[in-house]
């Protein structure tokens, strides 16, 4: 393995095993990222939406929109707190040998 060093030139050299390791986490983020997006949208769009035209089917008050955003607020934090406690965004270190 290769360690960083500082050439004549005071620049530092960076070894293939940090680039390697940067480009891991960069896609892990990126990964989480799309993933969280999308899951968020539909939690989200679906109960308000969802109550909305529950309320103009019945011709109630906004009873079903409000509901359907506690629904969504709930959800959210799930899904929150699922990634925060997943994997997904540290990688597994590759072991040494």
């Amino acid at each position: 393995m290769v360690k960083s060093v500082k050439n004549s030139s005071s620049r530092k050299i960076i070894s293939k095993s940090t680039v390697v390791k940067t480009i891991d986490y960069r896609s892990a983020f990126i990964g989480s990222a799309l993933t969280m997006s999308w899951q968020l949208a539909i939690t989200v769009l679906v109960p308000i939406i969802g109550g909305h035209e529950l309320d103009i089917h019945l011709k109630t008050n906004p009873v079903w929109t409000l509901i359907g955003v506690a629904v969504a607020f709930i959800g959210t934090l799930i899904i929150i707190f699922g990634v925060l406690h997943s994997e997904a965004l540290s990688p597994k270190e590759v072991k040494k040998k």
